[in-house]
């Protein structure tokens, strides 16, 4: 099955639970809202395993880079050698981790356009 679907996802995940190929996209962060937010993804109920990480094809991650499940990378982001992301991470366009960085004991990070964490 080919194409992109858009929708509620818990109705998504009750339609595509057996298709182990379907993978899942979590992004409704709002920073004055994370408590609930992260609650609301939790209640989905959706194992981590079938949530998608996606890295930009600009953004740069070093071969040494460790990450969970379910990180989102966006454009012009770049994470540098030996960093340790954990899931449910989200770098929004030109946010940098400095190399040796440790993300991951953090549930949920929400790096802002030029954010730098070293």
């Amino acid at each position: 099955m080919g194409g992109l679907f858009c929708g509620w996802t818990k109705e998504a995940y009750e339609k595509f639970k057996d298709d182990a190929d379907i993978k899942f996209v979590f992004a409704m962060y709002r920073s004055d809202l994370l408590k609930e937010r992260i609650q609301l993804r939790d209640n989905l109920n959706i194992p981590k395993e079938r949530y998608l990480s996606f890295i930009h094809p600009t953004a740069y991650v070093a071969k040494s880079v460790r990450m969970g499940q379910a990180n989102i990378v966006l454009a012009n982001c770049s994470i540098n050698c030996n960093a340790v992301l954990g899931d449910f991470n989200t770098m929004n366009t030109n946010s940098s981790i400095g190399h040796d960085t440790v993300l991951e004991i953090i549930i949920l990070s929400l790096l802002i356009p030029v954010s730098v964490v070293v």
